[in-house]
């Protein structure tokens, strides 16, 4: 195993139902947990992290995650490529670092901090460091096995399998994962803290921003997302951001 790169760095302080709505990529990711607790879904399965842990996965694997009600937590969030022998097998490895351990994982963050994570950095070695020890002393990791657990990673996978414009409907979920509506809603709220509805149109923002910081107009994002009209479409963006489409491309782009 050698880690040739790191290609995201980035620490974050969450509060108070903060959720990712998730994607997959074409490197490996890692969440360490520095503080508080965090929930993380991987493919179907919705691991509970607390801080000390690591949770690291391969290329291609959808993930999303979430900081329930009345939590707190701090984590970094690392995106890299690893060179390893044999064929690429799917994975998912978890372990938690004692006291002792941190430090190895605190000096990674002040030198990704203040010295980058470029080619030359020392931040490459002793992430390196850090998987390979995570690696080598796995440990079985604590996540949510109940029923409502299973439904919502079924719900979610399958809502990421499609496009934004090709969801399937509530009723069409619930009948795929063998529930009534009622209780695929009741699943998703527990798990995500927000409805199906808030969660598709929260995915919309999100599709509608970036197609926006790409350069495309109100009026071709209004076509894509498949809005009746520009004019709901611009009251749809302004009701869930705040801002209008005007004020939101004067203070990003």
């Amino acid at each position: 195993m050698r880690l040739t790169e790191i290609t995201f760095f980035r620490w974050f302080s969450l509060d108070m139902s903060y959720f990712f709505s998730g994607h997959k990529h074409d490197t490996y990711e890692a969440n360490l947990v520095l503080s508080g607790n965090m929930n993380v879904t991987v493919e179907e399965k919705i691991f509970e992290l607390s801080a000390g842990d690591i949770l690291f996965w391969s290329p291609g694997l959808f993930h999303c995650n979430h900081v329930g009600n009345e939590k707190h937590a701090e984590f970094v969030s690392i995106h890299f490529c690893l060179e390893k022998a044999g064929a690429a097998e799917k994975e998912v490895v978890f372990h938690h670092f004692n006291s002792d351990d941190m430090l190895l994982v605190n000096m990674l963050i002040g030198k990704a901090e203040h010295g980058g994570y470029g080619e030359n950095s020392v931040a490459l070695p002793l992430l390196e460091a850090i998987i390979r020890i995570s690696s080598l002393n796995a440990e079985i990791p604590h996540f949510f096995n109940d029923s409502s657990a299973q439904i919502y990673g079924k719900t979610i996978k399958l809502m990421d399998d499609c496009s934004i414009t090709t969801l399937p409907t509530i009723p069409e979920m619930a009948r795929i994962c063998n529930v009534s509506a009622a209780t695929l809603k009741r699943a998703f709220k527990k798990h995500t803290g927000k409805s199906i509805k808030k969660y598709y149109n929260d995915l919309r923002i999100q599709y509608a921003k970036k197609m926006l910081l790409e350069g495309k107009n109100a009026t071709q994002v209004t076509e894509n997302l498949q809005f009746s009209s520009i004019s709901y479409f611009s009251q749809f963006f302004k009701s869930n951001t705040g801002m209008s489409v005007r004020e939101f491309l004067s203070k990003y782009k």
